[in-house]
């Protein structure tokens, strides 16, 4: 099957939730409360790029990019994804770190948290060349969440026409 990226729609929350991955839902508890559908739903509006990954009908993961305030030119990077993601790893690992050059010729700093429990999220952070900061309290249930950074240079950015709308796996 071949993995297709769209335009993230409001819907896409409730789709994402119903099978979402626990590590991902727990990071997402953690950091902004128990209304994780409203979380969703906020981080899909309030991001400048929100693409979704599906197989068919299958939602795989949202992912985006949110400006990191109205005042700032950097922006924070997130992805979240369903049990399906499993199936379709390295074509979304190379994916993302293509959609991470494109972001980073865009905004100078990507930076954001990530819970230090999730640590296929923590080591895919790493291979997408983020600095990974030592873990601190963090969030609504302030527990241990690491800041991760990407600051742009030469060579971790991308032109935008490369970020690819289909893949086959």
């Amino acid at each position: 099957m071949a993995v297709r990226f769209r335009e993230a729609r409001p819907h896409d929350a409730a789709a994402l939730l119903a099978d979402m991955r626990p590590a991902d839902r727990r990071e997402v508890e953690a950091a902004s409360g128990p209304d994780v559908l409203a979380t969703l739903r906020r981080s899909i509006a309030l991001s400048d790029s929100c693409l979704a990954a599906e197989d068919g009908d299958q939602l795989l993961a949202l992912f985006g990019v949110a400006p990191a305030s109205v005042i700032s030119d950097n922006a924070a990077p997130w992805l979240l994804g369903t049990e399906a993601i499993r199936h379709h790893k390295r074509t979304l690992m190379h994916a993302s770190r293509a959609y991470i050059g494109v972001m980073a010729g865009v905004y100078p700093v990507l930076a954001n948290w990530v819970d230090a429990r999730n640590v296929a999220s923590v080591r895919l952070l790493e291979w997408l060349g983020f600095e990974i900061h030592p873990a601190e309290p963090f969030g609504f249930a302030r527990v241990p969440f690491h800041r991760f950074e990407l600051r742009r240079h030469e060579n971790n950015v991308q032109r935008a026409d490369r970020f690819p709308r289909n893949a086959s796996v």
